[in-house]
């Protein structure tokens, strides 16, 4: 309740930068290093349980572990060097048991000479479902790791921080960007989970950097998908002027892809806030936005705030004047941290330190 700290763990490997997203399981933690060890964390001791040697390299980018049917999932770099570029993003899946970290299958996005960035598995039943950086969408076994169906990104597929996400509807929202500069585009596709097929797709005029969230809301359990829409910020030691951003998010109708809501951001020039020489930080411009029971949107947003937004009247837009639809949270800080919500609080991370939202 008021962020004392319990126990704290040291990543005493031979290189443990950049820590994976972590997985939570029956009171562990599961986390991986850039030098690819795999670590087990009991979180009532804060003590080691195992750690292992489980690739070359895990990336330097903030992926995320998944874990389930004593499988624990996590994108990893099995036989790349040491290049930036070749930790840079995670060329495989490395399945690992959670009892010991012993490895039990690689699938190996490299047979279509691609990556995944901010790569997020996600499980349902026996499935494990992803995207990659060319706009693909994968399933394969949790068993085996064997491809079950892909569904390929277009050819102008380009470079986005966004990745896919599960809903509870049997779909999965893959969401990416296409061309570049002036004619850079972000794609929504949804797709069924059982073959892959496209049940609809959407283009927007502005990039789509930031995973969508899905889920129920409304007296009638509509659900919905969130996107948050704008090109990130630069990376730069302090806030300079630079290319203005125009930044959205957006409600949609999961049934269909129409819009429902739609909230513009304050137009942003900057890079991202709160750098100076001595602490420099890249976020992407938009966190993956979260879903409140009252279908209120939290989503944190690169130019230092926090936004909740709720259509309160539905009329389509968030008004930015109207206390029952619009409020924010001025931290200073860029963040792509997701925020966490829990009875009475909400957590999200900014570049530099944990916030804690009191009820």
């Amino acid at each position: 309740k008021d962020g004392t700290l319990r126990w704290s763990f040291d990543l005493n490997s031979e290189d443990p930068q950049n820590p994976s997203n972590m997985a939570l399981l029956d009171g562990i933690a599961f986390v991986c290093t850039e030098d690819g060890v795999a670590w087990a964390i009991d979180l009532v001791a804060g003590l080691e349980r195992w750690r292992k040697k489980i690739a070359t390299h895990c990336s330097t980018d903030p992926f995320s572990i998944t874990t389930a049917s004593g499988v624990i999932l996590i994108p990893c770099n099995p036989e790349n060097g040491d290049e930036p570029d070749s930790m840079d993003g995670s060329a495989a899946i490395c399945a690992v048991s959670e009892k010991d970290g012993s490895p039990k299958w690689t699938y190996s996005l490299s047979r279509y000479d691609s990556k995944g960035y901010n790569l997020a598995p996600s499980i349902v039943g026996d499935t494990v479902y992803f995207s990659d950086l060319a706009g693909s969408s994968y399933a394969i076994s949790l068993e085996d790791g064997k491809e079950l169906w892909r569904h390929p990104g277009p050819q102008d597929a380009t470079f986005s921080t966004a990745s896919a996400v599960v809903g509870h509807d049997g779909r999965l929202y893959n969401a990416f960007n296409v061309g570049r500069g002036a004619n850079l585009k972000g794609t929504l596709r949804s797709l069924d989970l059982q073959y892959g097929d496209i049940v609809w797709s959407r283009s927007f005029p502005e990039g789509l950097n930031a995973a969508p969230a899905v889920g129920p809301v409304g007296p009638k359990n509509q659900t919905v998908v969130i996107v948050a829409l704008g090109s990130n910020p630069e990376c730069l030691p302090e806030p300079v002027i630079g290319t203005r951003k125009h930044t959205e998010v957006l409600a949609l109708d999961a049934e269909s892809g129409e819009t429902l809501w739609t909230f513009t951001a304050p137009e942003y020039s900057l890079s991202c806030a709160g750098n100076t020489p001595t602490e420099i930080c890249c976020p992407s411009m938009w966190s993956q936005p979260t879903l409140a029971l009252d279908g209120r949107v939290y989503v944190n947003w690169s130019g230092g705030k926090l936004f909740a937004l709720l259509d309160a009247n539905g009329d389509g837009i968030i008004d930015a004047n109207n206390p029952s639809e619009f409020s924010f949270y001025h931290h200073g800080k860029g963040s792509n941290s997701q925020t966490a919500m829990a009875p009475g609080l909400m957590v999200a991370a900014v570049c530099n330190q944990v916030l804690g939202y009191l009820d």
